[in-house]
């Protein structure tokens, strides 16, 4: 058995050396055509968006479960923020002043862009570019969670502390909501170049990873990379983004 095994050994040795010669002829002299500019220096965000994401354990309600005398069981529950823009009305009763500036008067109505259609830059030159390219996202300060569908109730006596069910009705509803925590919001960044590891994310300065829960109660950046072939002696090119969440009043 153990010369069978040696045996074995040495064809499999003899197999990754052939293999690598022979990837190393095919690859020699080559010529690769040279990626167009345009890919190779793409840094932008096809998207970017805010979420707040809760587990509920053992507290809600599947009604047509254990053949239809229903069961307790737990569900992962998200909302996704306003990606583009948010509406929001200024209740406080006196003048609520934006992070750009903009004041918005007690009692009124405003339509405010968030994210990507709202970007804007402040001068850095640690960075880059010289620049850092900031994402401010409004969110509300009360977040609303939907069960998975109709079949399914949140219960009141079994849902965790904070939580408060919407018209419910014996002690059950299909709406919950609690305030918002910013400590426990997910962030997630798609690249336009996307593709494989044609672009990649840094979180930076102890940022949390990108599409889990995490804190972002303080600003958090990023450092996008471009790692797309690139022209011999070509810099790579990064930009460094950063996260700013904002909690909108009631």
């Amino acid at each position: 058995m153990k010369l069978i095994s040696k045996i074995k050994n040495a064809y499999t040795a003899l197999f990754m050396m052939l293999a690598a010669m022979a990837t190393t002829s095919c690859q020699t002299g080559l010529e690769y055509d040279d990626v167009p500019e345009s890919y190779y220096t793409d840094v932008n965000l096809r998207s970017c968006w805010v979420s707040s994401r809760a587990l509920f354990e053992d507290c809600l309600f599947a009604k047509n479960y254990n053949g239809g005398k229903g069961e307790i069981t737990t569900a992962i529950r998200q909302v996704d923020f306003a990606e583009d823009q948010t509406s929001w009305t200024n209740n406080t009763g006196v003048d609520y002043t934006l992070a750009d500036g903009t004041v918005v008067a007690a009692g009124e109505t405003v339509t405010i862009p968030v994210g990507l259609s709202a970007m804007t830059t402040r001068d850095d030159a640690s960075a880059p570019d010289g620049k850092v390219y900031v994402l401010t996202y409004y969110v509300p300060s009360t977040v609303t969670y939907t069960t998975p569908n109709k079949g399914y109730l949140f219960v009141e006596s079994k849902m965790p502390s904070g939580y408060t069910l919407v018209d419910p009705t014996d002690g059950m509803s299909e709406k919950a909501e609690a305030p918002i925590n910013t400590k426990q919001l997910v962030v997630t960044m798609l690249a336009s170049q996307y593709l494989g590891d044609a672009t990649t994310f840094e979180p930076q300065n102890g940022a949390p990873k990108l599409g889990v829960p995490g804190d972002f109660s303080e600003p958090r950046q990023y450092l996008v990379k471009n790692n797309m072939r690139r022209p011999s002696g070509v810099p790579q090119t990064q930009r460094l983004y950063e996260v700013r969440v904002v909690v909108l009043p009631d």
